[in-house]
């Protein structure tokens, strides 16, 4: 085999296939950056959204109620609980 064909044949190898799984399956450091900064920032999203409507459960939907005050008030306590503790011993 010849230099120009094994190198052909190991870029074959080692690039990373065009397609979703292929980007899921990498290794490259500069793909996983991206993946942490997507994922950082869509559990920001979500956890804003969940803040919203823990704070704001009336005004949320214009008056439509998401969840009642008690399941409100027991849900942020044991957020409350669990970043306490995360703080603690984190």
């Amino acid at each position: 085999m010849s230099t120009l064909a094994i190198e052909q044949r190991l870029t074959e190898l080692w690039e990373r296939p065009k397609t979703v799984k292929g980007w899921f399956e990498t290794v490259d450091h500069k793909d996983l950056g991206i993946r942490y900064v997507v994922t950082a920032f869509v559990f920001l999203l979500v956890g804003g959204l969940e803040a919203l409507l823990m704070s704001h459960p009336a005004r949320t939907f214009g008056g439509l109620r998401f969840m009642d005050n008690g399941r409100a008030r027991s849900i942020r306590f044991r957020y409350l609980n669990r970043s306490s503790l995360m703080r603690l011993f984190g």
